[in-house]
């Protein structure tokens, strides 16, 4: 149980955990409202990393949204969200559109650009805004390696598109 400081990243990896915290061990009142605190305060200060775009930079201030930190961003505001706390509806909106403003320009490349498009589907399913089209097209991708498929059944499951979500794991590798 710490404040969450430093980049978005350091943020992030400080705050997502203490969502789970009083579910995974017992928390005495004073402790509880340590964390409460401690997770609006993150998700304040996250409006200093979001750039105008929807994007979130990886310090505050920054023009440039980073891509797999914006990600990271908008999936930690949709757990704290489903888990009761306040996440203003404006900051998650303009997240939305800039990820699928990005999941819609994607275009094939590395693996590591295979993965952020998996995680960005993800997230993006799970607010309950998939993109079908997106999906599809990175199913399609040649060889797509097991942490993206993984990912993007997930993203699928969410949708509520089973079928394509077992066909994905069926041919999973599973070599990570």
């Amino acid at each position: 149980i710490q404040y969450p400081h430093g980049c978005l990243e350091q943020t992030l990896s400080t705050a997502f955990p203490q969502l789970y915290l009083k579910y995974l061990v017992k928390l005495d009142p004073g402790q509880l409202k340590r964390v409460d605190n401690f997770i609006a305060t993150a998700i304040e200060k996250m409006r200093g990393f979001q750039s105008a775009n929807g994007g979130f930079s990886y310090w505050p201030g920054e023009y440039e949204a980073h891509d797999w930190t914006s990600t990271y961003a908008g999936y930690f505001l949709l757990e704290a969200s489903r888990l009761g706390y306040h996440v203003p509806a404006g900051m998650l909106d303009r997240w939305k559109k800039h990820q699928k403003a990005l999941a819609n320009s994607w275009t094939e490349g590395p693996e590591q650009g295979r993965l952020a498009q998996a995680f960005r589907l993800f997230a993006l399913a799970l607010a309950r805004d998939p993109d079908l089209g997106a999906m599809n097209r990175l199913r399609e991708t040649a060889g797509l390696d097991s942490p993206a498929r993984v990912l993007l059944a997930g993203a699928f499951q969410a949708g509520g598109q089973s079928e394509a979500a077992d066909d994905l794991l069926q041919k999973c590798s599973w070599q990570v």
